[in-house]
């Protein structure tokens, strides 16, 4: 955990080839995780209440299975390859969900909700944004879904999360949420697995909709 810096800003600052897993970046009076590597990559990760960006890439990294909320800046941004993430309530008047670049670029499984701009930007400048699109949820933010974006998937939602407790950062789902195993790829068979595994929206991969299914990935909150 990287919390409350003040003197460089941020709670990690660099400019190389970076691996960051299940950390916490909250409070710091800069982005929660700044850095300009292609090579980057986040699991796992939880940057909140960051004074600007949660995760700025600064060019084209990678996110899986980490949340961006209640920063003062984007949830995530310039990021060219983001795998069943959340942006949540990132506040400020111009604060978009994801701001996205591209070299091969990978968009699926997310959700940008209740964010104080647009849900997914294509930055510009860098080119077509995600040629791999599909699968991600936009809700409740104040601007638009999507803004530059060259492709629109045919399994997008626009249905509410319903999060367990998202105020609480419990970005599980309740039992009537519709991105319950509706995500890419659906129902995992054939795989050598025992039991249904589904893939959801975002980072809460339980599986609420069943007592006898299995979940694959566990839960993040």
């Amino acid at each position: 955990k990287s919390s409350s810096n003040s003197t460089d800003g941020a709670g990690a600052l660099g400019n190389g080839s970076q691996t960051f897993v299940s950390c916490e970046f909250s409070s710091n009076t800069a982005d929660g995780i700044n850095h300009n590597s292609s090579s980057t990559h986040h699991f796992f990760v939880n940057a909140h209440d960051n004074t600007t960006e949660g995760i700025d890439c600064g060019n084209d990294c990678g996110i899986f299975h980490s949340v961006g909320e209640s920063n003062a800046g984007d949830g995530f941004s310039r990021s060219g390859l983001a795998i069943s993430n959340v942006s949540y309530n990132n506040t400020g008047a111009a604060t978009d969900g994801f701001g996205l670049i591209v070299s091969a670029g990978i968009v699926m499984n997310n959700i940008a909700n209740d964010n104080g701009d647009d849900g997914y930007v294509g930055e510009s400048g860098f080119g077509i944004v995600a040629p791999v699109w599909d699968y991600n949820n936009c809700e409740g933010n104040v601007g638009s879904c999507s803004v530059g974006m060259t492709e629109i998937g045919a399994n997008d939602s626009t249905s509410d999360p319903l999060f367990t407790d998202a105020a609480g950062q419990d970005f599980t789902f309740q039992s009537t949420s519709t991105l319950i195993g509706t995500g890419y790829p659906g129902t995992w068979t054939d795989v050598g697995l025992v039991g249904n595994y589904k893939t959801n929206f975002g980072v809460d991969q339980d599986d609420n909709t069943a007592a006898s299914s299995t979940d694959l990935l566990g839960v993040i909150q």
